[in-house]
């Protein structure tokens, strides 16, 4: 694609979600959290096509490669859009169509395009008490805490113990034998859950056994998409910072005239800018199926969890004695970049990735 036809793409997304996404509506969350999809929100997105953008043509999507979907993850992020798109449109999608069978890429990947369900990804870890998550005779019982989006989504991949090793599991969320509960977490408008499972139908993606190695690659893939969404809401984050620097004035001066606000706003400017070339980069490498994919991704990932953090709270104090008040918004921005930045792991978990990466390179194991 030209640069005139990601120019458009992205002008598209931004238009329609600052339409039906307003941040106050994603405010009203914090009070009474989503115990399910918002199906017409969901379905505007289906209708223009971005639930399918990375999906080939024959399994009914657009047929687009990763970095046209990474930009409409940007601007979800900016919008700070209260749905998991990122799991849907690119999470599982990516998971199935490098370990997915023909059959399943045939019954999942047209429903994803289509709109038909929300996804998301749990973390390969089980917290400390929690009896985990076992697979037996192709289903799936246990407990699974912390999940993203676990109220809203529909379909989820999770990671489950299988004889002596572990297997990655693609699991409808709608069956019976499936409990919800919501958990206290510090960005209510993309509730996590606790699930309890109990004898649920579910799928293999990949090999018995190697759900390890199988998830490292999901998530290196999914971490794209999702530093994209991060990128988005820094760039916002600083956007807002910027325009209260010029518009408050203290001492007959805009704020922005001074110093101190100066190099809070170009550190912020510096990681974002830093963050976005790494993402770029990773999903250069992701679209060509690059050998360094792993190596950029991690890249990316700590480049962008460190960038949105930062400009996050440097947005609260831009805005000094009212940025950290509930009628402003920047905390709702502080909140995501906090969730976001657990998501798929922390950032020292890619740190800890991608200095072994690095060293496995130089030294050829």
């Amino acid at each position: 694609m030209t640069c005139e036809d990601l120019a458009l793409i992205r002008d598209s997304a931004r238009r329609h979600l600052a339409d039906r996404f307003p941040l106050e509506a994603t405010r009203a969350l914090l009070d009474a959290p989503a115990d399910s999809l918002d199906r017409e929100g969901w379905k505007s997105l289906a209708d223009h096509g971005w639930l399918g953008m990375a999906i080939p043509e024959g399994f009914g999507g657009l047929g687009l490669s990763p970095i046209e979907l990474c930009l409409v993850c940007e601007e979800m992020g900016r919008a700070l859009v209260p749905l998991p798109f990122t799991a849907t449109a690119a999470m599982l999608p990516f998971a199935l169509l490098r370990y997915g069978s023909e059959v399943q890429k045939q019954a999942w990947l047209p429903r994803i395009a289509a709109g038909e369900f929300a996804a998301t990804l749990g973390s390969a870890d089980t917290p400390a008490g929690d009896p985990g998550l076992s697979f037996r005779d192709g289903k799936i019982s246990g407990a699974k805490s912390q999940l993203p989006d676990g109220l809203a989504a529909d379909v989820a991949l999770l990671m489950a113990r299988e004889d002596d090793g572990d297997t990655l599991l693609l699991v409808d969320l709608r069956h019976a034998g499936v409990e919800r509960n919501i958990v206290d977490s510090i960005d209510p408008t993309r509730p996590l859950a606790r699930l309890l499972l109990d004898d649920v139908p579910a799928e293999r993606i990949g090999a018995a056994g190697a759900g390890r190695s199988v998830m490292d690659r999901v998530l290196a893939d999914a971490v794209v998409p999702l530093a994209y969404e991060q990128i988005g809401g820094a760039a916002r984050c600083l956007e807002t910072s910027t325009s209260y620097a010029r518009e408050r004035f203290a001492f007959g001066r805009a704020i922005g005239s001074f110093q101190a606000i100066k190099h809070k706003l170009a550190d912020v400017f510096a990681k974002v800018e830093i963050a976005r070339l790494a993402c770029e980069q990773a999903a250069n490498s992701l679209a060509r199926g690059a050998p360094d994919l792993e190596i950029c991704a991690a890249a990316a990932r700590v480049a962008a969890c460190d960038a949105y953090w930062v400009a996050a709270k440097e947005n609260i104090q831009v805005h000094g004695g009212i940025g950290f008040t509930w009628e402003m918004d920047c905390h709702l921005f502080y909140r995501r970049s906090k969730l976001l930045g657990v998501t798929c792991g922390p950032a020292f978990v890619w740190k800890d990735r991608l200095a072994r990466q690095l060293l496995e390179t130089e030294i050829g194991v």
